[in-house]
């Protein structure tokens, strides 16, 4: 089993409920780290050029530069938002990889990963 990851960053706007400070409009440049894992059956496990367009296209596009409140129909806790990335990046890798993690650090200080089920 080989494990290939893609750095991507993105800059939105949120809040949260009932978060004390953070229940005001605040924003974050994320960083998000996709790993993937397979079996290496030729020269590499993907392109790692196609993962990050694979990325853009299912999360990424979508989250850049917005009020992720507005297009997401879940609080976007950096929780939540990993099990949306996981789950939307899957859908659309080649069937000779699986999805392993994603890692989305909001701050210095405050990150989450999600391994699936």
């Amino acid at each position: 089993m080989i494990y290939l990851s893609r750095t991507e960053k993105f800059s939105s706007a949120h809040f949260i409920k009932g978060a004390g400070l953070c229940s005001n409009i605040h924003g974050h440049n994320y960083t998000v780290i996709a790993t993937i894992k397979g079996e290496l059956t030729s020269k590499w496990l993907m392109d790692a050029k196609e993962l990050k367009r694979l990325m853009w296209i299912s999360f990424l596009t979508m989250f850049n530069h917005t009020l992720l409140n507005d297009v997401v129909d879940f609080e976007p806790t950096a929780e939540k938002l990993c099990i949306y990335m996981f789950d939307e990046l899957s859908k659309v890798l080649p069937k000779n990889v699986k999805m392993h993690s994603i890692e989305l650090i909001e701050t210095e200080k405050i990150k989450a990963v999600y391994y699936g089920f």
